[in-house]
């Protein structure tokens, strides 16, 4: 995945093209930039005045609680991660997806896996 463009970088190219040091595709040459990132950020910085890239993407982080999903397997070890995640809504009104609930399972070391009885091995 490629690496975000430094802040120094945006700087210097906006005050390259604030003083007209050059025309925009002539200063995205010098850059080593794309056309498309120099509009994009001159359009930025006189759109919205912001000279920086945006803050990462990404909603709020959502609050599980592990030990509810415990109780529920307990209750009944044999239940998918759909009816975990049903009986989870149920519970706190909050959905959840069965990937989720998987992954909260596998962080917290909750095994879901049946242990075979031993077996006896056959004798030659």
């Amino acid at each position: 995945m490629p690496r975000a463009y430094s802040a120094d970088l945006r700087e210097r190219v906006l005050d390259a093209c604030e003083a007209a040091e050059a025309e925009r595709a002539e200063i995205a040459r010098r850059f080593r930039i794309s056309e498309a990132t120099l509009y994009g950020w001159w359009k930025q910085w006189k759109e919205e005045g912001r000279r920086k890239a945006n803050p990462p993407a990404g909603g709020t982080k959502r609050e599980i609680d592990a030990a509810l999903l415990r109780a529920l397997l307990d209750e009944k070890n044999d239940q998918t991660r759909a009816e975990l995640a049903r009986l989870y809504q149920e519970k706190t009104g909050r959905r959840i997806h069965p990937a989720s609930v998987s992954k909260i399972l596998r962080r917290e070391g909750i095994t879901r896996k049946k242990k075979d009885a031993p077996r006896e091995r056959a004798r030659a």
